[in-house]
């Protein structure tokens, strides 16, 4: 089961309030993984989620399944999934083999007026057995990327969220 989260990401208005924006966090598309390896998308998705709620301004909204969302990773998926339910933003990504590493090849599409802006964030090659340690990083990632002001502090509860299990077999 795919999962789809939808975060509201705080900018900090001049009076220092933070005004909540929405945020949907797709699957991550299993690229050129074997189909018995697919289930790796979501997990992706789902160290994203936690992570991201570690930040004041990022609160968990809304989870649904993959399925509600044909093609979930893909830029059309995103649009979609913006469109629908009404965000700023799209996590996403794309998740394939380059030899015996996995790549994983993080996106954020951002609404920018009636358009969109797609930004490819920094690919994350993982040596076999290290998947999780890699993409811990990734919530931190596209807080900066989305320019949340981030604390030591918040970086440390995100990266601490980042780390949900120590087997990959939690989510097959």
């Amino acid at each position: 089961l795919m999962a789809v989260a939808l975060l509201a990401v705080g900018a900090v208005a001049a009076g220092g309030a933070v005004t909540p924006r929405a945020v949907v966090i797709l699957p991550f598309a299993p690229g050129s993984l074997p189909p018995d390896q697919a289930w790796v998308g979501e997990g992706g998705a789902q160290i994203l989620a936690p992570g991201l709620a570690q930040h004041p301004g990022l609160v968990r909204v809304r989870q649904a399944r993959a399925s509600d969302l044909p093609g979930a990773g893909s830029d059309g998926a995103a649009v979609r999934a913006l469109r629908r339910d009404h965000a700023g933003a799209a996590l996403f990504g794309e998740i394939g083999r380059a030899g015996q590493a996995v790549v994983v090849r993080p996106r954020l599409l951002e609404q920018k007026g009636k358009g969109v802006e797609t930004i490819d964030l920094e690919p994350v090659t993982v040596p076999a057995g290290e998947f999780l340690a890699r993409v811990a990083p990734l919530p931190v990632a596209y807080a900066r990327a989305l320019k949340v002001a981030l604390t030591d502090e918040e970086i440390t509860r995100i990266d601490r969220a980042a780390h949900p299990t120590r087997s990959l077999q939690a989510f097959e």
